[in-house]
């Protein structure tokens, strides 16, 4: 069975479900969209969330969207108010997370997410904790016999830099994991875009890492934990043992939106195969796709990848499916050859998917300048080559 979870945000993401994707053990989908989507999401069982940690965002950044969902739960308002973060009411909350899972329950999910505030900081960790309590009596009121998953999605950097940082978020989360009677975790870190090649990539996809293995102790080896989604990092916390199931997107953002975003008009891009990459189509990467092929010898294998690109190139980039289901297509033969690897080579064989790609991309010229600090090809494969093994 796949250990690979697709987290399904549109109809566009259903379609490349239905292509790439249809023998998922289990949808990943939130409440929020729960309603548009269910006649599209296939058969595969479903995880709903509650999309509670759209509090994360400011009142007046919220979608109009998200606040009709929220609002259509008694005292959600008390979740925007400081002295109530600060001194919690039992009895509301209890309500809250009863109407939220009730709700949820409703679609008969094989998992839920336990309702939970982002880790905006540390004051947020009273609520949560009474949140996972209030989880875990609806849980035995109700009968549910389904899986809680407990997240814990991370919202910057600075909360998992240092032993300390991240002692403040792992400890509190063990305990509400415990206290949930939860099945699992989901851990994410919302700010997190992996393909960036920012240079503090450096020092915070291994960060991230150890804040897996750090959280894993505390709640005890053996755990059902969902990585992401990312671009790679949820593969490479998958290969080192730190998740059990990758959380993937399907051919637009592949990282994590916190809900209450205003919709953006998703980038046109395409994926560069033999670099394990991904870069926004456009006519100054059509031309670098020919110049890049005039460094490469006929017969190599990224030569042939290269022209098949370009050979579809007015097919990706006229129709607002095909960019994203190419990207989804490769994306899938990646887990597949990963997958056929026996556990322990996996990061061995990451190691060397990425390597080959580093090395391929330093002979190339520069991506187009939209690339930003990623435009170097190998970039992206160096950033996480060295964080494999």
């Amino acid at each position: 069975m796949p250990t690979f979870i697709p987290f399904v945000n549109s109809k566009r993401d259903c379609r490349a479900l239905k292509k790439q994707f249809a023998d998922a053990p289990i949808v990943r989908v939130s409440l929020q969209n729960l309603e548009d989507l269910k006649g599209d999401l296939g058969a595969a069982q479903l995880w709903v969330d509650p999309a509670m940690d759209g509090f994360h965002r400011p009142p007046r950044h919220r979608s109009p969207a998200w606040v009709g969902h929220i609002s259509r739960f008694e005292h959600y308002q008390r979740f925007d108010d400081p002295a109530f973060l600060a001194r919690p009411d039992k009895g509301v909350v209890q309500a809250f997370a009863t109407q939220l899972l009730n709700k949820t329950v409703a679609s008969h999910p094989a998992w839920i997410s336990v309702p939970q505030l982002p880790a905006r900081d540390v004051n947020v960790n009273r609520v949560n904790k009474l949140l996972a309590e209030a989880s875990a009596k609806w849980r035995t009121s109700r009968g549910y016999d389904g899986s809680f998953i407990l997240p814990v999605v991370l919202t910057n950097q600075r909360q998992y830099s240092d032993k300390r940082a991240r002692d403040a978020m792992t400890k509190p989360a063990a305990t509400r994991m415990r206290v949930s009677s939860a099945s699992g975790l989901w851990v994410v870190d919302g700010d997190l875009s992996d393909q960036e090649g920012a240079g503090t990539l450096r020092e915070r996809l291994p960060a991230l890492i150890r804040f897996h293995e750090e959280l894993l102790g505390y709640t005890g080896s053996g755990r059902m934990v969902v990585a992401g989604p990312y671009w790679c990092q949820n593969i490479v916390l998958w290969v080192r043992g730190c998740a059990t199931h990758p959380a993937i997107s399907l051919g637009s953002s592949y990282r994590y939106h916190l809900p209450a975003g205003r919709l953006k008009s998703p980038l046109t891009r395409v994926a560069l195969a033999p670099l394990r990459r991904w870069a926004r189509a456009s006519r100054e990467l059509r031309t670098w796709i020919g110049e890049a092929m005039r460094v490469l010898a006929p017969g190599d294998p990224a030569h042939g990848a290269l022209a098949q690109l370009k050979h579809e190139w007015s097919v990706l980039t006229s129709s607002a499916d095909a960019g994203p289901i190419q990207i989804v297509s490769f994306y899938r033969k990646w887990l597949d050859n990963l997958e056929a690897t026996p556990p322990a080579l996996r990061k061995l064989a990451l190691y060397q998917m990425l390597s080959s790609a580093y090395v391929l991309g330093k002979r190339l010229p520069s991506l187009p300048r939209q690339e930003k600090s990623a435009s170097r090809p190998e970039k992206v494969a160096q950033q996480h080559m060295l964080n494999c093994l």
